[in-house]
């Protein structure tokens, strides 16, 4: 769950790159947002006593609160709750999750395919 935050916190920073099309504004994430989300996902998981964590929860805290609180545009804010909700749902525990979707992987394995065939 910690790889989950720390590569979504990865996502969020790549999008700078791509000015506008990755955020309508530019926003200044940093290393504190990410060491405030890890402490509050451990006291999630604490508080959860070995069950599975509430995941609405948390994307609520991580993406509303810690990270969401710098975000000031409306559309920046619902892709960032987008982004988040990839990264933590009940699906990523599962073994054969895939932050990509099923088009990616499709597309991946023609790649392959016409690799191997040529």
């Amino acid at each position: 769950m910690v790889f989950n935050l720390a590569f979504f916190h990865a996502v969020i920073h790549e999008r700078k790159k791509f000015g506008a099309l990755g955020w309508n504004l530019s926003y200044e994430f940093n290393q504190s947002d990410l060491e405030v989300a890890v402490l509050e996902l451990e006291s999630l998981v604490r508080r959860s006593k070995n069950q599975i964590p509430p995941f609405d929860v948390f994307c609520y805290l991580a993406g509303s609160v810690i990270y969401g609180g710098r975000v000031t545009d409306e559309f920046d804010r619902r892709r960032l709750l987008r982004i988040i909700e990839r990264f933590y749902c009940s699906e990523t525990l599962k073994e054969d999750y895939s932050y990509a979707g099923d088009e990616v992987r499709i597309f991946l394995y023609f790649i392959f395919l016409r690799i191997i065939l040529c």
